[in-house]
């Protein structure tokens, strides 16, 4: 091509660019026929609308919501959340972008919003599920004087305010004294048990032995604290139970029946996964004899999605004693023998299903180290303000025969009474809450060496 013919067709395509330039403009700047495109689209929901003038906003209960936020330390999500709600331990959420996991909704206002969606340990099956380190928040759970869960999200929620009630009451006249009534349990009733020491040795020789079951009253407390130390996930439970049994003696003494027992030990408690509980219990006992007993107590559980705990518990003593009886004859002569007791070795296999307001139902079989068999159940029912009916049921199915002193052997434990908790039925400090009740005698029986 020659110079001429390539600076012609050069020229002619710079006059085509020019041309589409010029015309550019006028294909993309939307023209003034667009415009009402969008206020038709308002006409058209315009009847759609809501008139919310006159709304107001729905006034939030007492004791609603209870709720820990996740936070990370060290690069490890912690999950704590939960929504309260009218269960106890809170109920279970399915969501198709999360799995499953126990509600974590969190109020912000009027806003809920989920600040772990995923990260909660009871979201899928992991490794690790069920044996993440958990904490709680410093204020609000543990706090003093807190109506309902106090936590970072809800700025309206003062930790210092005095609550109502017998604990709001205390907290007001001795602010310093800050009692976590949210982990406290007072309970009392009247109980009813037998066993080997029910039957006296009433001839020298020993051969002869008269018995009498016991009934009569009882009363106490059970602690939690929360172990906040070395990033520990445990908590720390302690307790005391008085009983009063055989008030009018028995027919081969006149002494009354006393009965104080201690417990104290760690435990925790989670809404998914293995949970455990470890305590020590001492048994000091005054009838027409006197000693002191120590066992070990156990309980290790698995709790599903459901709610549902099946587990293992084992109970066995680790000291004995010696003790020199003083009972009364047919001829009222007062009779002296020695005897050696220890608390019995027990394994059971327990099915616990938690209830509304921290309640639950539990029954149990298992047996002994002499081959005797367990039988039980226990029901905490939550039934009106701060209040829980309780009542256990334990029988000991002798190895030995009937006609070989198997009822002498035999025993059981049937007790019936209440349980106040100052800091509500809620789900607050919940996993401070003891596991283990105070021992009974259902929990630490007692045998003849």
């Amino acid at each position: 091509m020659s110079a001429t013919g390539l600076c012609r067709r050069v020229g002619q395509s710079a006059a085509w660019l020019l041309v589409f330039i010029a015309v550019l403009p006028v294909l993309v700047v939307p023209t003034l026929a667009d415009e009402p495109v969008v206020r038709a689209a308002a006409d058209v929901f315009e009847s759609e609308r809501v008139d919310l003038s006159a709304v107001k906003p729905v006034k939030r209960a007492a004791r609603n919501v209870a709720v820990g936020h996740a936070v990370e330390t060290d690069g490890v999500v912690r999950p704590v959340s939960y929504y309260e709600g009218e269960m106890g331990y809170g109920p279970s959420v399915f969501e198709s972008s999360c799995g499953c996991e126990t509600v974590c909704d969190c109020p912000v206002g009027d806003v809920f919003v989920e600040p772990g969606c995923g990260i909660e340990a009871s979201c899928g099956f992991e490794a690790s599920c069920g044996a993440e380190t958990w904490i709680e928040p410093t204020c609000g759970c543990d706090g003093v004087g807190c109506d309902a869960c106090c936590d970072g999200y809800d700025p309206t929620c003062g930790c210092n305010a005095c609550r109502g009630g017998i604990g709001g009451f205390i907290d007001c006249l001795f602010p310093r004294l800050r009692i976590q009534w949210a982990q406290l349990d007072l309970f009392a009733g009247v109980a009813g048990h037998t066993g080997p020491m029910n039957f006296a040795n009433i001839s020298a020789t020993g051969t002869d032995r008269r018995g009498t079951g016991s009934f009569g009253f009882y009363e106490g407390f059970n602690k939690g604290t929360a172990v906040r130390f070395f990033g520990a996930d445990i908590a720390w439970q302690s307790g005391v139970r008085f009983t009063q049994n055989n008030l009018s003696g028995a027919g081969f003494t006149d002494e009354t029946r006393g009965q104080i027992f201690l417990t104290s030990g760690i435990f925790r408690t989670v809404d998914y996964g293995f949970q455990y509980g470890l305590v020590l219990d001492y048994l000091y006992e005054d009838w027409y004899y006197r000693s002191d007993l120590i066992q070990i107590r156990g309980e290790l559980g698995w709790v599903n999605r459901g709610g549902n705990v099946f587990g293992f518990k084992f109970a066995a003593g680790i000291d004995d004693d010696t003790a020199t009886t003083s009972v009364l004859n047919n001829s009222g002569t007062v009779i002296r023998n020695d005897i050696a007791m220890e608390a019995l070795t027990q394994y059971r296999l327990f099915y616990r299903q938690r209830l509304a307001r921290l309640g639950s139902c539990e029954g149990f079989a298992g047996w002994t180290d002499n081959e005797d068999g367990l039988l039980g159940m226990e029901i905490d029912l939550p039934i009106h303000g701060n209040l829980l009916w309780n009542t256990s049921a334990t029988y000991l199915i002798p190895n030995e025969e009937t006609g070989s002193g198997g009822s002498q052997e035999e025993g059981w434990n049937l007790a019936i009474g209440f349980t106040y908790r100052p800091g509500g039925l809620g789900g607050q400090s919940r996993y401070s809450r003891p596991l283990l009740k105070v021992a009974d005698n259902g929990t630490m029986m007692v045998d003849r060496k």
